[in-house]
């Protein structure tokens, strides 16, 4: 262990100029859009900011069963989305994504010079937080990428890890209740993880009355985001809920909320633990041998009890869901509050942090000791922007298409299925009525988003209030039944039928439907539309269910 007097970081003298400031939160800005800048729209823009335009404009898209549920995200919309109002959605996901980034750099260095005050260090950090994210999650959560209201979010999560390292304890708590106002968990087990930190400060915390003014104000800004979320099962029959909730976690959302469905690891011919649990515990021994070995660091010891927060209310939600194996409808109800996820964000944070401070330590120990981790540092940094450019190198789809349309046999015939899902969507753009309502392919989720018409359902845009979830399972099964999956995987709409597809569609009001010819070449028997006769041959084909 190295030697060394116990330090507050906090209490270093700040850059030498602003501009230093500047020029350090620019470069993590900068590696923020290396790693995360890939075309729009992401995994979940395409699901946000359609709801956020249909938020300020009711009659875009004005059929869509998603679109028309229960808004949950209020402060996101009121904030940020009026911007639909006066761009395309490509730009305004642009726009999302170079503020929210310039923010969480801003805040992600103030909070890396507080516990390690040495130029640079808070890009190399930054860089470490990036990558132990990217490969050390448990339920894939993810901080920069594309823009949501939970960006904002983690920007008001970062400030409240600041204060807590700088020890102002007052000021962390209106910044826990502005990241509750734009995103309910990611605010509330931040507050939770304060609490942590608060208790495990010893001497070093304020006294409770002290913080009962800000305690007030934060708890007045989280009612934004806490009231829409009540209201979610407010008057709802407790079946419904309870159904609701079943749907929630255990069919839609497991991959995030239990590890019950994780991958599981085969050790001596028996499932010993889910790859990403024993994963994430891997980088938690990490950060609980760098906070015993750092715990001199006094600015670093208050962020490390935000950290442990974190890691124990992950450790409970696995409680949880062992506990819980034989009783599901409890399991539902308390697993989908997302026990993971400020664990799968913070415990990076913790580490990376550590190491910077670490650095610090032997640069003062021995300046050679520390260039040489310094180099290394920067070495890694490197290594991962090379590795995340190089997996997107030959694949330029955006996100959110390569989540989920058809692959090819090579990629030249996967970016095919591409370009032509995407003219098919221009096409209905430009000539269907703008109050069309389609059903559309499984597999796609940015039909709305390309097209500006409804659907009548979409396995992505899963509604949050608890009626809708029921109703949205039924549009699923009706639309997308079980009997038309084989091994190989879904064999297309036209199976149903053209008797079955004119009843769907006058049942949920869709005059067209949109179908994927890669899966079978059976015809709907019905009116085309798309492509017209006279052009060449489409992988997607557009039809009038009534004429």
């Amino acid at each position: 262990m190295i030697a060394a007097a116990p330090t507050d970081a906090a209490q270093a003298p700040r850059p030498r100029t602003w501009l230093w400031s500047l020029s350090e939160t620019v470069l993590i800005w900068l590696l923020a859009m290396l790693c995360y800048g890939w075309p729009v729209p992401g995994v979940n823009e395409a699901h946000y900011l359609a709801k956020a335009k249909h938020f300020w404009d009711p009659s875009w898209a004005a059929g869509d069963f998603f679109l028309n549920s229960s808004d949950t995200h209020l402060v996101f919309y009121w904030t940020f989305g009026w911007l639909t109002l006066f761009l395309p959605l490509t730009a305004v996901a642009w726009v999302g994504r170079l503020v929210t980034w310039a923010l969480l750099a801003w805040a992600w260095r103030r909070l890396s010079w507080t516990v390690a005050p040495i130029p640079t260090l808070s890009v190399l950090t930054a860089a470490g937080f990036m990558a132990l994210l990217t490969y050390c999650h448990m339920a894939g959560e993810w901080v920069l990428g594309g823009v949501e209201a939970k960006g904002f979010a983690f920007f008001f999560m970062l400030l409240a890890m600041q204060a807590v390292a700088a020890g102002r304890w007052r000021i962390v708590w209106i910044w826990v209740g502005l990241a509750s106002a734009f995103h309910v968990l990611v605010g509330g087990w931040s507050g939770i993880a304060v609490l942590f930190a608060w208790l495990l400060a010893g001497k070093d915390r304020a006294p409770l009355l002290s913080m009962a003014p800000t305690l007030l104000i934060g708890l007045l800004f989280s009612l934004l985001g806490l009231i829409p979320a009540v209201l979610l099962t407010w008057g709802v029959d407790s079946g419904v809920v309870i159904q609701a909730n079943q749907i929630y976690v255990f069919e839609r959302l497991p991959h995030h909320l239990t590890v019950r469905q994780m991958e599981w690891i085969p050790w001596l011919g028996v499932d010993w633990l889910p790859l990403p649990v024993l994963r994430h515990f891997g980088l938690m021994l990490v950060w609980v041998l760098l906070a015993v070995l750092l715990r001199g660091e006094k600015s670093l010891r208050r962020l490390q009890g935000f950290v442990a927060g974190a890691a124990a209310i992950a450790i409970g939600g696995i409680a949880i869901d062992l506990a819980t194996l034989h009783a599901p409808d409890l399991a539902a109800r308390l697993l989908r509050l997302y026990w993971y996820r400020l664990s799968d964000a913070v415990l990076p944070m913790g580490v990376s942090l550590s190491l910077g401070v670490g650095i610090m330590r032997l640069t003062a120990w021995k300046k050679p000791v520390g260039q040489y981790a310094m180099l290394w540092a920067i070495a890694g940094c490197i290594a991962f922007a090379v590795q995340v450019r190089s997996e997107h190198a030959n694949d330029p789809r955006p996100d959110a298409d390569r989540q989920t349309l058809p692959v090819g046999q090579n990629m030249e015939q996967t970016l095919q299925i591409y370009e032509e899902w995407r003219r098919v969507c221009e096409w209905v753009d430009k000539h269907l009525p703008a109050d069309a309502v389609c059903i559309t392919p499984r597999r796609q989720q940015t039909f709305t988003w390309r097209s500006g018409r409804a659907e009548v359902v979409n396995w992505k845009n899963l509604p949050q209030d608890a009626q809708a979830i029921v109703l949205w399972k039924q549009r699923i099964e009706n639309i997308y039944p079980a009997r038309l999956y084989a091994p190989e995987g879904w064999k297309g709409l036209t199976r149903l039928g053209p008797d079955r597809l004119r009843k769907l569609g006058q049942r949920y009001g869709a005059r067209y439907l949109v179908v994927d010819r890669m899966l079978n070449h059976q015809r709907p028997g019905m009116i085309r539309l798309y492509p017209p006769p006279a052009e060449p041959g489409s992988i997607y084909e557009v039809y009038q269910i009534d004429p």
